[in-house]
């Protein structure tokens, strides 16, 4: 990229060539760096489009010099050049070849004379006679140009005052003096230079923004990147010093008041004293903070007519403002709010005539909503800056060539071997911690072997490569002996939990903590200090306190034992955090009640806060707590007085009831013997016998009703108890619950039959329940998943049909009782049974079995596993020793295997039979070669407790093992090294693990009555717990198609899960979702740049994914007839798919220079409209494939969503201005004001079926429903999400709406009230991102940030809790449960009574 642009005109040629001579002369890079249009090497092409290649040219480049004289000025392209460089606001030098020309248009641009008395240089181009310029304006011009490089190459290499600086500096803070040796962002850093001198012209706003993930290096790039650039700017800029919040914004070390203070002292102004700044900063003195401010850029200009410059404005400040993510952070305190508000009106005040401040910040971006929609920034303007994505593996080469050049040019020779430079470039892979953990390995490679000369491939694999740079850094700290290194562990565990780390709440991932050195356990102190030793964390004394923090979060995540920490106790850091927060709030407010916790939140809060680990960091929230406590224990004083109350009224109303039906009952009886008595009375029988009916139909009506409020009283009762057994509250079981559910919503009459609908959620995942009536050891699938059959105490086996739940055949006897394993043949009509003793082949139609006794397996067994072909069976010993026998004669296979210390727990073959993993109660994890019978690697550690279970992925590459201790690991079955962190949501010991048929997903079963899912390849939850058993479950299998589970329970069960509504998409984030009309298809977008389609109904993969998109994909919608696939991607392109043909209709559609954030078609699939991140929205025929008029918007902030009315005739937009747009789709024009409400941008936009409302997701947490005809609000606004909604969708029928969060829950909402229908539906592990119906409205369809795609149930069906059970309540049960009183239901039709 050519980094000057000469402008001149064509009559100018010769001076334009003579120029860019001389300049290349000077500095020979510049041959290569200046574009002249005429240059044979670097200028136009023959047949090239000039214009536009001019304007590109001129768009890219970092500085415009402009040749102006007379022809220039008559000259229209070289002014549309020039106009396009200020627009650009790049840095002009303009350079006279006579007097007098410019002057009107380039007047603001300080100029330089290549003509006028004194010296003259001539200049030779080839032809003609030499070219003469005034050699002091060529002088000028050179130095100039010189200032203005952004390469690091133009700055000065040592540092003067540090000749020894290393060239590579690992995770030290860069600095400006590491302009120099700083490669790799050049194109941003132009690219941020012009929208700061962009900020500076308009006036328009204050904030400038530096977005990207953590370990992208926003802060070098701020420091050595934009700050050194900009200070050489300081005709135009004064840059204050570096403000970086921590605790204490505005008088910390590095608050905003020594920064004032010392821009100040460097001016020559040394009054106030910094005290006095401080305390002005603490009062938000906005008026004499600014002062002393506007007194800074005073005496800067005054400086610069010193040195001989021209009046004008005076400098505008910038403040830059890194990390600006502490601001927000539960250790921020009071002044961070402070500090915001007195930015705000600094602002306001500064930048009233001319642009007098900018703050040039750095955050992450995870953290930035929280920035964004800070009440306090709402009135100042930002302009985001969010290029800085992990670099390219393609620019490393900068990164890891450039500062050996700047050493070997500063006179100390450095080489990096071409070989290592290979393997460093393949060895860097995406993601976020590639570029510090590049930068740790270089500076590792330079410390240890700089001083030879070169850097060479031997020396990196000496080090471990980057994979290990890390754990070797760590490793060099800790000792080599186990018992020590542990001990130290556990030491530096007490220091980074919780103190020195954290757990972002958006997103799981780790965050630093700046934390006091004395609150550091004094055990971990010296650790610590070797860590700073080694860069990898930092000391520093800030308030006169001594304090520490991690270089880089890179740290976090790639040291392993700190990375699986963390992971282990992420929800006490978050809850940590969370009650940091509210007791600030709680304080800030006064006290005030209405911000005490209360419920199961202050029961974990107070748990957390008397956990050892967390009561010394957590003990300043002890009041906060406390009083949190007494008004709690007031609540529930109240409410239990309340429910006795209750109680005892329902406890009356229903003897009432009984009372009345007893005295309606006897009167009925007395009329009815008068009548018989005065039945041959003639005179006044007809008198009396109307008096007798009249009193009888009374009667029965009293004793109706009160049989009516009865029959509700009991319902009620039924639905409660039911409810809390679901819960867990209450003993009685899941069988028990759905069926007093049931009874209780006939009883009771509920119109909107809530309690199913909550039922149905509470247990979606239930398919079946099968009382067994014995202990259930182990329940398995048959290979075509029709039938499962069950292992219990005993020797008590039985086969079940998988959809009935019925048993088939007989039970099946005779097993011996202790350990067994169970196999299904191929062709499903055998069962293989397996004990220490013997195997049994069991014909499951008749019941009938053959015995094959198996040779001594020593002591006792632990442990039993059949091979995948059933012809041998392997037994694990307490003695430690497996052995493997033949299952047709009993014979041993082989010699045993030796190796475990202790009783083996848990045996398994792999897939193809050939390896066996065992687990043990030595706590190791082994796997052996049967072919060789030898072991495969060393013994796996890691498990603190006994393995009591192991298995083998299907495609036999892992190992997946559970412990005594609670913890899911995974291992290289071929190296026994782990795989990522252990997985550690079980509260308790984990019984059973087993891999999905496809190897995605790991399913594991503990004691802590939990069935869990994990994804394979990340460890991670794939949705909640699996709950519903009583007790312990010692069992866990997939069904072959992967759709279902199977367990089985100490509580006498056997359970099938359906976890079809549950898709792992693979793709990365989810940030797009949509569901085809005829409800079989759902589309997902994601971070993988495809699009994939999934069966609705099975949850699997509908053909490959559609592929494409150059980043990652987020809006999909199908076009109305389903034809058609619609995705925007980050790539800026919209893409249409033939979904049939799996192939793109046309090219992609380009325009938009942003993200894509919302596409929609329009309801006759004509039209397709897209709203994007750069502001605009565009229409798009989609039978060419072209645009439709003009972009809409341009100066509506970014928009992030669109929705087109029902008749087509308009569509809705919602941006991150906090306003929604209506427009015409015929004129393109915006349709009446904008609809404002919102205190956050928009998200989300759904039309209403029949085009009357319209619902708004915002980032305040709120959803807002509007009359689209008046553009008024309708009713009050939906709240219930804790955090952004950041999607929504109407029902078809009109009547519901779904919202999805960045809390992570789905909501249902009753669209006419906003009531929310039941609970929230929770399952998501991150943000939900999207959220549609199914066209027959029955379910909603979510996805979210973990990968996820989740189904879930919305409209209240009997028959599917029905469906879950296997018989009805029985009527003795019906007794017990409901009351002798009313007559027994059914409330199944078609299942059978359970006898009595």
């Amino acid at each position: 990229m050519s980094r000057i642009f000469l402008s001149h005109s064509s009559l100018d040629m010769r001076e334009a060539i003579a120029l860019k001579r001389w300049l290349a002369g000077q500095d020979p890079p510049l041959a290569n760096e200046i574009f002249l249009d005429v240059d044979a090497d670097s200028g136009l092409r023959t047949g090239t489009r000039w214009k536009e290649a001019l304007r590109r040219a001129n768009a890219r480049c970092e500085a415009v010099v402009c040749l102006l004289s007379a022809n220039w000025e008559a000259s229209h392209e070289c002014k549309v050049e020039y106009r396009t460089a200020e627009n650009l606001n790049k840095q002009i030098f303009c350079a006279r070849l006579e007097p007098s020309t410019g002057d009107d248009l380039t007047s603001e641009w300080q100029r330089c004379d290549l003509f006028g008395d004194g010296p003259k240089t001539q200049i030779d181009i080839g032809s003609g006679p030499p070219v003469e310029f005034a050699t002091e304006g060529l002088y000028r011009l050179r130095d100039g140009i010189r200032g203005a490089g952004i390469g690091a190459e133009s700055f000065v290499w040592p540092p003067p005052d540090d000749p020894d600086r290393a060239p590579y500096r690992g995770w030290e803070p860069l600095d400006a003096a590491d302009a120099a040796v700083f490669f790799g962002r050049d194109a941003q850093i132009i690219r941020a230079l012009d929208r700061i001198r962009g900020m500076r012209l308009s006036g328009l706003n204050t904030l400038f923004v530096v977005l990207g993930p953590s370990g992208t290096g926003k802060s070098s790039f701020l420091r050595a990147g934009v700050l050194p650039r900009l200070r050489r700017e300081d005709r135009r800029f004064a840059v204050l010093p570096i403000v970086r919040p921590e605790r204490n914004v505005l008088t910390g070390p590095s608050g905003l008041a020594p920064a004032i203070a010392g821009a100040r002292e460097k001016c020559g102004l040394t009054q106030p004293s910094l005290g006095d700044i401080k305390a002005a900063c603490l009062r938000e003195d906005v008026a004499l903070v600014a002062d002393w401010l506007a007194e800074i850029r005073l005496v800067s200009a005054e400086r610069l007519l010193d040195r001989g410059g021209s009046q004008g404005s005076a400098p505008t400040l910038v403040l830059p403002l890194d990390q600006a993510e502490e601001l927000f952070s539960a250790d921020a305190g009071a002044q961070a709010d402070a500090f915001l508000r007195l930015m705000a009106g600094l602002a306001e005040r500064l930048n009233d005539t001319e642009t007098g401040l900018i703050v040039a910040a750095t955050i992450r971006t995870d953290r930035y909503e929280v920035m964004q929609t800070h009440p306090e920034l709402a009135a100042v303007g930002t302009v985001l800056f969010d290029e800085l994505k992990p670099m390219p593996a393609t620019q490393f080469k900068e990164v890891i060539v450039g500062p050996a050049q700047r050493a070997t040019e500063a006179g100390k020779p450095l080489r990096v071997a071409a070989d290592l430079v290979e393997r460093l470039l393949a060895d860097s892979a995406d993601g976020a911690d590639t570029l510090p953990i590049l930068a740790l390995t270089l500076s590792r490679l330079h410390t240890d072997y700089g001083s030879s000369g070169e850097l060479t491939l031997a020396q990196y694999d000496a080090l471990g490569g980057m994979r290990r740079v890390v754990q070797t850094e760590i490793d060099e700290v800790l000792s080599n002996d186990p018992g020590h290194r542990a001990a130290q562990l556990a030491e530096l565990r007490g220091a980074f939990i919780p103190w020195l780390a954290t757990i972002n709440p958006d997103n799981d991932q780790p965050m630093r903590r700046v934390a006091r050195f004395a609150d550091l356990p004094a055990a971990s102190l010296p650790l610590i200090d070797a860590l700073e030793a080694k860069r990898l964390m930092v000391k520093d004394v800030r308030d006169g306190q001594t304090v520490t923090e991690v270089a880089l979060e890179s740290l976090l995540r790639q040291w392993d034992e700190l990375a699986g920490w963390l992971r282990e106790e992420r929800k006490d850091l978050k809850d940590a955090d969370n009650l940091e927060r509210a007791a600030a709030a709680w304080a800030a407010n006064g006290g005030d009640p209405a911000w005490l916790l209360e419920g199961t939140r202050l029961a974990e809060a107070a748990k957390l806060a008397d956990d050892p680990s967390f009561r010394q960091r957590l003990d300043p929230t002890r009041p906060f707590l406390d009083a949190s406590q007494q008004r709690e224990t007031q609540r529930r004083n109240a409410e239990e007085q309340q429910r006795q109350a209750e109680l005892r009224a329902a406890e009356e109303r229903a003897q009432h009831a009984r009372d009345r039906q007893v005295t309606a009952e006897a009167h009925a009886a007395t009329l009815r013997k008068r009548s018989r008595v005065l039945h041959g009375v003639l005179a006044g029988t007809a008198v009396i016998a109307v008096v007798a009916v009249v009193a009888s139909i009374v009667a029965m009506m009293a004793r109706s009703q009160a049989q009516e409020r009865f029959r509700v009283a009991v319902g009620l009762k039924l639905v409660s108890q039911g409810q809390a057994m679901l819960a867990g509250s209450q003993a009685g079981g899941d069988i028990r619950a759905l069926q007093q559910v049931l009874a209780g919503n006939l009883l009771n009459g509920d119109p909107g039959d809530n309690a199913i609908f909550a039922a149905e959620v509470e247990r979606d995942t239930t398919a079946k329940i099968i009382s067994t009536g014995t202990v259930v050891q182990a329940a398995l699938f048959s290979p075509d998943g029709k039938r499962i059959a069950s292992v219990g105490t005993h020797g008590k086996i039985q086969v079940w049909d998988s959809e009935t739940a019925q048993p088939i055949g007989p039970e099946l006897t005779g097993q011996s009782t202790g350990v067994v394993s169970a196999l299904f043949s191929p062709d499903d009509e055998h069962l293989i049974t397996a004990s220490p003793e013997a195997v049994l082949r069991w014909n499951i139609g008749a019941g009938e079995r053959t015995s094959t006794p198996l040779g001594p397996a020593g002591d006792k067994a632990g442990s039993v596993a059949l091979s995948p072909d059933a012809r041998r069976v392997a037994i694990g010993g307490w003695d430690g020793v497996i052995r493997v026998f033949d299952t047709g004669n009993g014979a041993a296979v082989g010699p045993p295997l030796v190796g475990h210390a202790d009783t083996v727990y848990s045996v398994a073959f792999s897939p193809d039979g050939r390896r066996l993993a065992s687990g043990g109660k030595d706590s190791t994890v082994r796997v052996w070669d049967l072919v060789g019978g030898r072991p495969v690697g060393l013994p796996m550690p890691g498990h603190t407790g006994p393995v009591l279970t192991v298995a083998f992925s299907p495609d036999g590459s892992r190992v997946a093992s559970g412990g005594l201790e609670g913890t899911v690991r995974q291992w290289d079955a071929a190296t026994g090294q782990p795989i990522g962190a252990p997985m550690v949501d079980h509260q308790d010991t984990v019984f059973s693990v087993a891999y999905r048929p496809d190897g995605r997903v790991l399913a594991s079963a503990g004691g802590d009555n939990a069935v869990r899912l994990w994804q394979a390849a990340t460890g991670r939850p794939l949705g909640g717990p699996l709950t519903g058993h009583q007790f312990e479950v010692f069992s866990v299998a997939f069904s072959p198609d992967g759709r279902r589970l199977v367990s089985g329970s100490y509580d006498q069960t056997v359970r099938l899960w359906d976890i079809s509504d549950t898709i792992l998409s693979g793709q990365g984030a989810l940030w797009g979702l949509a569901v085809s009309p005829d409800g079989h298809r759902i589309a997902t977008g994601g971070g993988d740049r495809t699009v994939r389609l999934w069966n609705s109904e099975t949850g699997l993969a509908d053909g490959p994914p559609l592929t494409g998109h150059e980043m990652a994909v987020g809006p999909v919608a199908f076009s109305p007839d389903g034809r058609l696939l619609a995705a925007g991607g980050d790539d800026s392109t919209v893409r249409v798919w033939d979904v049939a043909a799996r192939r793109q209709v046309f090219a992609p559609l380009t325009g938009h220079t942003g993200v894509l954030w919302s596409v929609a078609f329009s309801p006759d699939g004509t039209r397709l409209v897209s709203g994007s991140a750069d502001g605009t929205i565009r229409l798009w025929d989609i039978k060419s494939g072209k645009q439709i008029g003009p972009p809409l918007g341009g100066d509506i902030g970014e928009v992030r969503s669109v929705a087109f009315s029902p008749d087509g005739s308009r569509f809705a937009s919602g941006s991150m201005d906090k306003t929604i747009r209506l427009w015409d789709v015929k004129s393109g024009k915006q349709i009446g004001d904008p609809l404002t409400g919102h205190a956050g941008w928009i998200n989300g936009l759904s039309f209403s079926p029949d085009g009357s409302r319209l619902v708004s997701a915002g980032n305040d947490g709120e959803l807002r429903l509007w009359d689209v005809t008046t553009g008024a609000a309708v009713g009050e606004p939906f709240k219930g999400h804790a955090d952004a909604v950041r999607t929504l969708a109407f029902s078809p029928d009109g009547k519901r709406l779904a919202s999805g969060g960045a809390d992570g829950d789905v909501r249902v909402w009753t669209a006419d009230t906003g009531v929310p229908v039941g609970e929230a539906l929770r399952g998501h592990q991150d943000w939900v991102t999207a959220v549609a119906f199914t066209p027959d409205g029955t379910r909603v369809v979510s996805a979210g940030t973990d990968g996820m795609a989740r189904l879930w149930p919305v409209v209240p069906n009997p028959a599917v809790i029905c469906a879950k059970l296997t018989e009805n309540m029985s009527e003795n049960h019906w007794d017990e449960w409901v009351s002798p009183d009313i007559p027994y239901i059914t409330t199944c039709p078609g299942l059978p009574v359970s006898p009595d």
